[in-house]
């Protein structure tokens, strides 16, 4: 009996601000493999991708919230916005423990405000 050797799965990982929408299709076209959009956040120790389906290819879409990671958009007043509506994207573990895995020391978001920041940490600001 022989074993079947060992698959390679081979993929490209792309940070930042998003893979321009026609460069993504064109690169997959091309190379024939997926490039995953990525974002992380130090402060938070967490991660996003696109790697499950729907993958929203030339979107610059870069990933979901799931346990552990909630996610909104506010706008300048700390108000969440409405679904395609830009702003700032801010993150938290969960309403019962926002701050659990946050690295504090990096983040600034050791003050109080009335905004809800406390509960938060803002991606840039």
């Amino acid at each position: 009996m022989t074993r079947p050797g060992p698959r390679l799965w081979v993929t490209c990982a792309w940070p930042g601000r998003g893979v321009e929408p026609a460069l993504h299709v064109e690169f997959e076209r091309r190379f024939g493999l997926p490039l995953i959009e990525v974002w992380g956040m130090t402060e938070m120790c967490r991660v996003f991708s696109m790697e499950d389906e729907p993958r929203m290819i030339g979107t610059r879409a870069f990933g979901r919230a799931y346990p552990g990671c909630e996610v909104q958009v506010w706008d300048d007043q700390n108000h969440e916005c409405p679904r395609g509506v830009a702003g700032e994207m801010v993150l938290r573990h969960s309403a019962e423990t926002p701050r659990k895995g946050v690295l504090l020391g990096l983040s600034e978001q050791g003050r109080s405000d009335a905004g809800g920041l406390e509960r938060w940490v803002v991606s840039h600001r």
